[in-house]
């Protein structure tokens, strides 16, 4: 409603006839207020009535202990793939990650005595070595014998001729499966011949011939070929040809024929066979002949008797040989069919042993082909990978003797690692790409591999919404390899400061010692604390990041003792704090049925979290136990853990976002990963909520209705926002009535700081209704308001036109429209919308991308310079105006500061006129940005979040009080009656962090006035509230 006011110069309510009815009129036809029973009728009563509210205490949650068991993360534990670790007689070797070696040459190799060769350094890179002068004389002297290797050998020659006698006595296999083949391929494409008969069924091609097409690839391509090419489908046999004419020749006379009597129809069918009438087929020597003495003595005697003269040409057009099928294997389908005619038998019979007897041999002549190439194929093959082998068994022996040369000293303190050396092909000079690495021995260690895990900021707050909610935890950071020498045991480890500093807790034959080392080191540098080794080992060690505290807990002659100490200067110093305190055990006893594998507090303190394996030897169960009620329960909460959890090795207690979201983290050995379940424990608590106790309604609560919202939400604009603004904002020219958008040019210095009188028209879809009391409805509502705000209102309510119209009535929609330059309005609609540039986080100032908060774009910040951080940073809408339209206007900021809820919004948007959301709540969160373009300069407010509050830390709020100081012109601090501690220390600490800003090499920076508002002081209090 806000928007529509600034922006609309008309403004159209449309009331059905339902709402109608259901509008509650304050006032009387006179213009006085309503009396509501005994209730008093003043505006006092009213108004005492509407801030006197009645509540009572309920309990809302009644919880019992209990624990729930919830699905959790997962991530694999799998090293990075660049580091590399290598033992060496059990010796550990320790340098940087292996490395491109940039102008290495020959002469630099020789000075390692000794040369490793990696699994990648083969023949080529070998050779390479040779041609660079690399390899010493004795490596040189194999490599040479190696080069003059005889593949005529001897033994070579007898490898080949076993392969040769295993090949040839699998030929005739070989063709059987052949002719497996393509017999099938022949029954697909003639299945009426009978072909399977020669089909053998314990034959199979997934046995016998895919392996020997896996091992030889050029056999497998003549096999693919065969299997490309089509069946053929024109049988090339001439007693086929001579029996399938015959056929057709009787087949046409039959169809010509319509006077044939049946016998002699029987006798042409009968012929068919042979042209004696016998059912013999005829001989292949004269084919031709037979045929013609057939189609002469029979056909045509037939024909001239049978048909009339005149009819034998048009009855040739009746039948056609094609319909029998375009091809052999068409027309074998459809002659199969006449095997139902007795007639036909003999003549179907013939036609289909000779086109068998010609696709018999034709199988028999393309197996033999396809099985011979074959078989010259993996005999090719077979002799290549004899060939293959025996030069690589003479190649594994030269590398083992290069290998040998190169190891010139059995334990050399320094020594070349060589993982790669490829000759780069494309260059026009000589060059290698050489991968190496120079490994020094030193003392064993060992290695500890720590892999920082990070929660993304959006799973935190679904986990607040759902405590079920499943996280992804990515493990894109670098892990913290920390070496420790053999003799020392690593009693306790844990990163820092989002793993920039590395606690370790050390036990040696000195003692036991405390370091606070940067994570990046690789020695041991800042000692901090050392005492004596404990024989009975029993200490226990817990750091608590937030509060910068280590705890220690020993016993000693059966007492328990807590040391704290307390991590100071960015965990760089560790100072002790107090003498121990002695620990005072409660009674309580609890069972174990067998010794716990992890033994740990849940994060908040709530609980002890026991893991143990179960009854059945085979799972793993955790036992929980609750610190209030600790020892009244001795076999505590049992929960099972998932079954994946069965090999699991290590256990530990961790939270994400809040303590209570309590996580069981596992390793599983097996599935390489981190496992976990989420475990939420509850306790025995209660809550209790205020609720509105129900009484007599108030005044103002009886005359209203859902529907007086359509008019009264206008004095709610006028209660939250500047009627008369203190510096009033610039409106687009030629305003009036509707606006109506065109294309302009136009430019920001052409706006108006005017705007005609708005005009509010009500159309009723009612016949009859009371909505004609709207404009005295509309006037009471504002002169009620008049009365009891103090905020300037001029004319501008007055002058609001409000009228009532009916929708029957013609054209109530219609009215005069004037034009507005429409970037102009667009300018204006931007202004009036805040936009988020910045919060406060983790100890952070954040700044937003277009008013969105992405951890990517936080992320790619770090480390940044001014430069490319102001490049990164955008504005959204805004950077058009910043930009371009109104870059040429002097700016002034003007900014808000205070205590949360004192009405900083509020006094902002009467200001300059902004349109920033306000409540007696918190509402702001970080830092918001509106613009107010006037005649002279461009006026941009920022909206800061209150400080002090239970969201933000000192630090967070001191970076949002130093952040409005520095860009600020003038900065309405707002405060309740005076300054109290805390706003005078944040004073104090301002003061002392303006240093960071360096105002003497930035001049521009803390320039601005700062105007002190104290809210709610009466006339007789101002003396003191100037003098504190």
């Amino acid at each position: 409603m806000r928007y529509l006011t600034k922006l609309a110069s008309d403004i159209r309510l449309l009331v059905s006839e339902e709402h109608a009815s259901s509008f509650v009129w304050k006032y009387d036809e006179d213009g006085d207020a309503r009396d509501q029973g005994d209730e008093s009728s003043s505006d006092e009563d009213s108004d005492a009535d509407d801030r006197f509210v009645k509540f009572e205490v309920t309990k809302a949650v009644d919880e019992e202990e209990g624990v729930q068991r919830f699905p959790g993360f997962t991530g694999p534990t799998t090293p990075p793939p660049w580091y590399i670790s290598f033992r060496v007689k059990q010796v550990k070797l320790f340098w940087s990650p292996k490395y491109a070696m940039q102008g290495f040459s020959g002469s630099q190799s020789r000075n390692y005595k000794n040369i490793y060769l990696g699994e990648n350094i083969g023949e080529a890179s070998i050779h390479s070595m040779f041609e660079l002068g690399m390899l010493p004389t004795s490596a040189s002297e194999i490599y040479l014998e190696y080069l003059k290797l005889d593949m005529d050998a001897p033994e070579i020659q007898e490898e080949k001729s076993k392969t040769l006698s295993r090949l040839q006595s699998d030929l005739v296999d070989l063709k059987k499966h052949v002719e497996h083949v393509v017999r099938r391929r022949f029954i697909h494409s003639y299945p009426t011949l009978g072909l399977q008969s020669g089909l053998d069924s314990d034959l199979s091609q997934e046995n016998y011939l895919a392996p020997i097409l896996g091992m030889a690839p050029k056999a497998k391509t003549v096999y693919d070929k065969y299997q490309r090419q089509s069946v053929p489908d024109e049988i090339k046999s001439p007693e086929y040809q001579a029996v399938k004419d015959r056929f057709l020749d009787v087949q046409g006379i039959l169809e010509e024929s319509e006077t044939m009597d049946e016998e002699e129809k029987r006798r042409l069918i009968q012929g068919i066979p042979s042209p004696d009438g016998s059912k013999e087929v005829p001989s292949t020597k004269a084919p031709k002949r037979a045929r013609s003495s057939f189609i002469s003595t029979i056909g045509n005697g037939i024909k001239s008797w049978v048909l009339p003269t005149g009819r034998q040409n048009k009855s040739d057009q009746k039948f056609s040989r094609s319909s029998f099928g375009r091809n052999d294997v068409e027309f074998l389908t459809n002659v199969d069919s006449y095997g139902a005619f007795s007639d036909y038998i003999p003549a179907v019979h013939a036609i289909q042993i000779a086109a068998k007897t010609w696709i018999e041999g034709h199988i028999a002549e393309i197996t033999e082909e396809l099985a011979r190439t074959l078989f010259k194929t993996v005999e090719a093959s077979a002799l290549e990978y004899v060939n293959q082998q025996y030069k690589w068994m003479k190649f594994a022996q030269c590398r083992k003797g290069i290998c040998a040369a190169l190891s010139q000293e059995p334990s050399p303190s320094k020594y070349l690692s060589l993982y790669s050396l490829e000759r780069n092909t494309r260059a026009r000079q000589l060059k290698f790409a050489v991968e190496a690495m120079v490994c020094t021995r030193g003392e064993a260690r060992v290695e500890y591999s720590m892999t920082q895990l990070e929660v993304r900021a959006e799973d935190i707050r679904a986990l607040d919404d759902d405590p079920s909610h499943l996280p992804s935890i990515p493990h894109n950071r670098s892990p913290v390899i920390r070496l420790t020498p053999t003799n020392y045991r690593l009693l306790y480890i844990h990163l820092l400061d989002q793993g920039r500093r590395l606690l370790q807790i050390l036990e040696s034959s000195s003692g036991i010692q405390i370091y606070l080392d940067d994570a990046r080191d690789t020695t041991f540098r800042n000692l901090q604390r050392r005492f004596a080794s404990r024989d009975d080992r029993s200490l226990f060690f817990a750091v608590d990041e937030e509060t910068c505290l280590l705890a220690i807990v020993y016993v000693d002659q059966g007492r328990s003792f807590i040391q704290t100490f307390i991590l100071k200067d960015k965990f760089t110093v560790l100072q002790q704090r107090g003498a121990p305190d002695e620990l005072t055990r409660g009674p309580g006893t609890v069972h174990l049925s067998s010794i716990p594998v992890m033994m740990q507090s849940s994060p908040d303190g709530s609980a002890l979290v026991l893991v143990e394996r179960s009854q059945d030897e085979q799972s793993w169960q955790a036992r929980v136990f609750h610190q209030a009620t600790f020892g009244e329960n001795p076999e505590g909460i049992v929960v099972e853990l998932p079954p994946d959890f069965h090999d699991a090795t290590k256990f530990t207690i961790s939270s994400l976002g809040r303590r209570s979201y309590v996580y069981l983290v596992a390793h599983s050995p097996s599935a390489k990963s981190l496992l976990s379940v989420a475990l939420r424990i509850s306790r025995i608590e209660a809550e209790y909520l205020f609720r509105e106790k129900k009484g007599r309604r108030t005044h103002s609560q009886s005359v209203a209705t859902a529907h007086n919202s359509l008019v009264d939400c206008f004095s709610e604009v006028w209660d939250r926002f500047p009627v008369i603004p203190a510096i009033p904002r610039l409106v687009a020219r030629q305003w009036n009535r509707v606006i109506s958008l065109i294309t302009s040019p136009s430019h920001g210095r052409e706006f108006t700081s005017s705007r005609p009188p708005m005009r509010l028209t009500i159309v009723e879809y009612a016949e009859q209704s009371n909505l004609q009391r709207s404009p005295r409805y509309f006037s009471d509502m504002i002169r009620d308001f008049i009365r009891r705000s103090p905020k300037p209102v001029g004319r501008s309510l007055e002058s609001i036109e409000v009228d009532v119209k009916s929708a029957s009535e013609n054209q109530v929609l219609d009215s005069p429209v004037e034009s507005c330059p429409g970037g102009e309005w667009f300018v204006e609609v931007i202004c009036l919308i805040p936009v988020h540039i910045a919060i406060a986080r983790g100890n952070r100032f954040v700044p937003l991308k277009d008013g969105r908060c992405r951890e990517d774009h936080n992320n790619a910040l770090l480390g940044l310079e001014v430069p490319e951080i102001i490049d990164a940073i955008t504005l959204g809408t805004y950077e058009a105006i910043l930009g371009s339209y109104m870059s040429t206007k002097p700016v002034r900021v003007v900014s808000s500061m205070g205590e949360q809820s004192v009405g900083k919004s509020f006094s902002l948007n009467h200001l300059v006129d902004t349109s920033f959301a306000g409540s007696a709540m918190r509402t702001t969160e970080g830092v918001w940005l509106s613009l107010c373009p006037t005649e002279e300069q461009l006026i941009i407010a920022l909206d800061f979040e209150g400080v002090h509050s239970l969201e933000r830390t000192a630090q967070e709020d001191m970076l949002l009080v130093l952040f409005n100081a520095a860009i600020s012109n003038l900065i309405m601090f707002r405060n309740n009656f005076a300054l109290n501690r805390n706003v005078a220390n944040m004073f104090t600490s301002f003061q002392a962090s303006t240093r960071l800003f360096d105002p003497q090499n930035n001049p521009n920076l803390f320039k601005g006035l700062l105007a002190i508002i104290i809210k709610d002081v009466v006339d007789s209090d101002k003396k003191e509230i100037v003098e504190e």
